[in-house]
């Protein structure tokens, strides 16, 4: 019998794969998830989730201003994750998925369609988190 486990599946698949979408412009190779046509050119200015170098960058000087404001109950590490990703554990992925996202990468973004998409991912994140659903929580 195969069993999935939810967890690592939402926090280290998903969760990270969500953040690299949002911060690619500070990726190594500046092509991940950069759509490639055929004779080899990547379009840069249509990318959906797109935000630009200098306000990925805000955006991690905010997280760790706020450091200081985060009650000692909560377990994660907060970093800047923008630029410094390694020794990320896998439940703060869900956190940064969960309450980062929303709060300070989608009001950044410029797609309408790709915020919504981000907000209703990050709301699929919370309800797989529930212990039991009804029609209520999934409307």
């Amino acid at each position: 019998m195969f069993s999935l486990e939810e967890l690592p599946l939402l926090c280290r698949g998903v969760s990270s794969q969500f953040l690299q979408l949002l911060t690619v412009d500070l990726s190594t190779s500046n092509t991940k998830f950069f759509h490639k046509y055929e004779d080899g050119a990547f379009e840069v200015g249509e990318y959906p989730f797109y935000i630009p170098k200098q306000v990925l960058k805000e955006i991690g000087k905010q997280i760790e201003k706020t450091r200081p404001f985060i009650p000692v109950s909560f377990d994660g590490a907060f970093q800047d994750i923008v630029q410094k990703v390694r020794g990320t554990r896998a439940i703060d992925y869900l956190d940064i998925a969960l309450y980062i996202v929303p709060t300070l990468f989608v009001p950044e973004m410029t797609n309408t369609q790709a915020a919504n998409a981000n907000i209703k991912l990050t709301r699929g994140f919370s309800l797989s988190l529930q212990w039991e659903f009804t029609e209520r929580t999934l409307n």
